[in-house]
């Protein structure tokens, strides 16, 4: 009887310890709102829609999807084409880009899969607002939807570009739902069916929401360019409707735009400065991102010299500047500081000389855009550029630059990427860009 006693008793006990550990374990998490308890107040909207924000700039924009040394948006939209050569240290160094450049890609390309995903996740918390706040009973809760409703459409937008006939998520999906392209069997009936179906409802979204949206105050109103305006509305719609062929409806949704008088073209001396650091809510800008999340991050802190890394990211200046080992010394770290460059995007000699013809050598949009390579190393503008990187240059005769150990493209190279003589300078990364 003890041979059988005793094992009961332990299983007994084993019992007892199993239901005793159990209940220690039944305990109310610490420091979280339960989400029946949450989206009840207008603070509540403002919160879920700071993070909607926050998810379309990590997400859909920016770089939470992926390694976090490139911006995958950026990666698909523009690494693509013959004239663009996404370097790296070495050929194969940065496959996720160079793969996308040279389209030798297989069907699970890094970039673009991050991009896919990325847009999907921001889409989810847009989708948050839009189901938790059906009750539009106050003016903060019809913004915010207005707002997340936009933030999605433009996604959709992108989502449509690339992938045509894209799952279409109009709602929190449940652990059940199972989403497939809007074109195929178990889609939702509501799902645009074609690329063009999916335009229209870009465009049909954002003016709906149009008459619950914000309004930039006036052209210099910088923080009317950090949201969701009635602006972008219309921008997006019209783009969409620019796509979807409807020419009149575009002209329409657009031209709102212009007559709003909320925006207007920077002078010429400002072109330079769109899209850098000294362009941040210019007149121009319909619509940007602008989240700072630690004003005070170490050695990425403003003045440390690291800020590109977090206005950019790690690898692409490099990666979009003209190779740097064609020089004695890169040129183009007159406008960077010490970001070296690995690629170069090519610009046709034809187009150089028609863009010099078309406005003029003296013209502002053709100094902030190209710049031959005679004039940057060896010319007024380049000696004017780099004096104080390379020293004082101004004394010397052409020949004499050409000889010197200062500056000029190394013997024995050929040129730079492209073999054409004009340099693009507009979207290299500029010493502002970096403090």
């Amino acid at each position: 009887m003890k041979k059988i006693i005793i094992p009961m008793l332990a299983l007994f006990a084993g019992g007892v310890a199993m239901t005793s550990c159990q209940d220690q374990l039944e305990i109310e998490q610490k420091g979280v709102v339960a989400i029946d308890d949450f989206y009840e107040t207008d603070a509540d909207v403002e919160k879920a829609l700071a993070a909607a924000y926050e998810n379309f700039n990590g997400n859909a924009m920016g770089r939470a999807m992926g390694p976090g040394i490139y911006t995958p948006a950026k990666v698909l939209a523009n690494d693509p084409g013959d004239d663009v050569c996404y370097g790296g240290e070495y050929y194969g160094d940065h496959e996720f880009g160079g793969s996308v450049n040279e389209f030798r890609f297989l069907h699970t390309p890094e970039a673009i899969i991050f991009h896919y995903k990325g847009l999907y996740l921001s889409i989810y918390t847009d989708n948050l607002v839009i189901d938790q706040f059906k009750d539009l009973s106050t003016p903060m809760r019809k913004q915010a939807v207005a707002e997340a409703r936009v933030l999605r459409a433009y996604q959709y937008f992108l989502l449509a570009n690339y992938w045509g006939t894209p799952p279409f998520v109009d709602h929190v999906l449940t652990a059940t739902e199972t989403p497939t392209n809007s074109d195929a069997e178990g889609a939702p009936e509501n799902a645009p069916k074609t690329q063009q179906d999916y335009y229209k409802w870009v465009a049909k979204e954002c003016l709906e929401v149009v008459g619950d949206l914000p309004e930039r105050k006036d052209p210099t109103d910088k923080n009317g360019a950090y949201r969701v305006t009635k602006g972008f509305a219309w921008a997006v719609a019209g783009k969409a409707l620019m796509f979807a062929e409807d020419f009149a409806g575009a002209k329409d949704a657009l031209k709102k735009v212009i007559d709003s008088g909320k925006y207007a073209l920077v002078p010429g001396d400002q072109y330079m400065d769109q899209f850098h650091i000294q362009g941040d809510g210019s007149p121009e800008k319909i619509f940007e991102v602008n989240i700072r999340y630690n004003a005070n991050a170490g050695e990425y802190n403003s003045g440390s010299g690291w800020g590109w890394n977090q206005h950019s990211t790690w690898m692409e200046p490099q990666c979009f500047q003209i190779r740097s080992d064609k020089f004695k010394k890169p040129p183009l770290q007159a406008y960077t500081g010490s970001v070296q460059g690995w690629g170069s995007i090519g610009v046709p000699e034809w187009y150089g000389q028609a863009f010099v013809e078309n406005d003029g050598k003296d013209s502002k949009r053709l100094q902030a855009t190209l710049i031959h390579i005679d004039d940057m190393i060896y010319g007024e503008t380049g000696v004017e550029l780099i004096d104080t990187y390379y020293g004082k240059l101004a004394t010397m005769t052409h020949d004499e630059k050409v000889k010197n150990d200062l500056i000029g493209i190394k013997p024995g190279r050929r040129g730079h990427y492209g073999q054409s003589f004009w340099i693009p300078v507009k979207h290299v990364i500029r010493t502002g860009d970096a403090e």
